[in-house]
């Protein structure tokens, strides 16, 4: 486990983790950022990851287990975006695996949004990588994002737009989703985002 993976990202997110805090990890993949912020929340916390690619879930589960982090994590085998139900799934090669938006047949997964899965429950850290759905996970979250008492504190979301055309998102509906939520969208240094050009991370943060 090192910074040298995504060091601009891990930098940022390790800064905001604080011991007792609810994180959930949307687009698990092998459990780096789960077992990296696991092990700073402490005992208090609690780590949710969401992986619903069974190769990336079998790695998953041994990292954790490896680092007896057992206890404080869920893991999910589902995926999230903007409503519960059923989605056929591609198992792709790396961190390519995604929802299949046109597919009419062949292999699925359960699919859930975080405002279900999270009901009454705060998150204080969230990050989403899902491969070019990141609109429908916001749009599966609104009524969390809205309430100023559980609502994250930073949101770090990996932008896809090359895959949006996809799944129907957009840059402006996303900004649009995040302003509607109360929250204010940039750069890993802290820049504001009118727009979002081209792949890389982005952190939502709550806006006064």
């Amino acid at each position: 486990m090192s910074d040298e993976y995504e060091p601009e990202v891990w930098r940022s997110l390790m800064r905001e983790v604080r011991t007792g805090d609810t994180f959930v990890d949307i687009g698990a993949f092998h459990s780096l950022y789960t077992i990296a912020v696991g092990n700073r929340v402490g005992k208090d916390g609690r780590v949710f990851a969401f992986e619903p690619d069974p190769n990336n879930l079998s790695f998953l589960k041994e990292h954790i287990i490896l680092n007896h982090l057992e206890n404080i994590t869920t893991i999910e085998d589902k995926a999230v975006s903007s409503k519960s139900g059923l989605t056929f799934f591609n198992s792709g090669c790396g961190s390519e695996s995604q929802i299949n938006a046109t597919a009419t047949s062949g292999f699925t997964v359960p699919v859930v949004t975080i405002q279900d899965s999270f009901l009454g429950q705060t998150i204080d850290l969230l990050k989403i990588d899902v491969e070019g759905f990141e609109q429908a996970v916001l749009e599966g979250a609104m009524d969390l994002l809205k309430d100023g008492r559980r609502r994250p504190r930073a949101i770090y979301i990996e932008m896809h737009p090359y895959a949006w055309e996809a799944s129907g998102a957009s840059s402006q509906r996303i900004l649009s989703l995040l302003r509607d939520a109360g929250y204010g969208l940039f750069t890993l240094d802290g820049k504001p985002l009118s727009e979002i050009k081209s792949y890389g991370e982005a952190v939502a943060r709550p806006q006064e």
